[in-house]
């Protein structure tokens, strides 16, 4: 098995903490469009559509366990960079259906009882 960066306990954490965000997201009237889309060496975690159908919001899942840091930390300028790139790849498929584009992230803080859930809208200007 090649090594990919992570260990099986975080990509289990990120898995978890994609799928509480999708929840969160179609909770609050957004359509989920797709999920966990390549492009080149960038990972799209959800592409997603706001409940008015004005934005198509490319969202970056963040996630911890209750005893790490913050999620937000995690957030580093090469992956700023990663969802720049993913931004300008999708640029066009939002312009031809009449969505403006945004970037946000969505940080999972996982726990035993209920996860903390945190929608930063905009983080990246396009």
């Amino acid at each position: 098995m090649p090594f990919d960066g992570t260990n099986s306990n975080q990509k289990a954490i990120g898995l978890k903490g994609e799928k509480i965000a999708r929840v969160y997201l179609k909770k609050r009237g957004w359509r989920i469009v797709s999920k966990n889309v390549k492009f080149g060496v960038d990972e799209l975690d959800i592409l997603a559509v706001s409940p008015n159908e004005s934005i198509l919001a490319i969202v970056e899942v963040r996630s911890t366990d209750r005893h790490a840091g913050n999620p937000e930390a995690t957030i580093t300028a090469r992956k700023k960079k990663a969802m720049r790139r993913v931004a300008n790849q999708v640029k066009s498929r939002a312009e031809m259906h009449n969505f403006d584009l945004r970037v946000d992230v969505i940080t999972v803080r996982l726990s035993p009882t209920i996860p903390a859930v945190q929608h930063y809208k905009g983080v990246i200007p396009l």
